[in-house]
């Protein structure tokens, strides 16, 4: 590999980040903030299917 070249990165290799499903998306919002919280219940009444999962910044899984 040449200097200049990266290895490939992954979040997975991420020994800090907690195991989490990632085959669908994730939507983080902070849960004090208006803007957040509006955004975050417009796409829960949007998403009629439940693909998008719903998390605090301040989870586990946000703060990492």
């Amino acid at each position: 590999m040449k200097s200049t070249e990266r290895a490939p990165q992954s979040y997975r290799d991420d020994a800090a980040l907690p195991a989490f499903p990632d085959d669908e998306p994730v939507l983080f919002a902070h849960r004090d903030c208006t803007r957040c919280s509006i955004r975050a219940r417009v796409v829960a009444r949007h998403d009629r299917e439940g693909t998008i999962r719903l998390r605090a910044v301040r989870s586990p899984l946000g703060l990492a």
